[in-house]
């Protein structure tokens, strides 16, 4: 038999209330010390998202000297590591490590700092 949360009853059918923020499976003697919560229905479930069709790229590297290559196409569009790393939606630290080789970017920030800076920072495999 359920139990109430708060005197212990045992009862047949128990009531959800919410008491400051708290939800309590209560016997209905209790459930006038708090507001009675309504049944959420559950959300209908999600539809899968059809699979999208990976492309076959060209079998490409980071080139070794990617580092020069960022530095100077920021210096040549006057930007600090500061205001690029906000532009691209990066950390400014990120930016310097890239600069320093510290850091070797994934392919997904590659291809940003290409888009953005206007370089290659990719070549073929050989």
């Amino acid at each position: 038999m359920p139990v109430c949360e708060i005197c212990g009853a045992n009862v047949k059918k128990l009531i959800k209330i919410e008491i400051d923020g708290a939800v309590f499976e209560v016997c209905p003697n209790c459930s006038k010390l708090g507001k009675p919560v309504k049944a959420r229905m559950a959300p209908p479930p999600r539809k899968a998202r059809p699979r999208r069709f990976e492309l076959e790229l060209p079998e490409v590297e980071l080139k070794p000297d990617y580092s020069y290559l960022v530095k100077r196409a920021r210096e040549r569009l006057g930007l600090t590591q500061e205001e690029l790393g906000r532009r691209i939606g990066e950390k400014p630290s990120v930016i310097s490590h890239i600069e320093t080789g510290k850091l070797r970017p994934d392919d997904r920030l590659a291809r940003k700092l290409e888009r953005f800076l206007g370089i290659e920072l990719f070549e073929p495999l050989e």
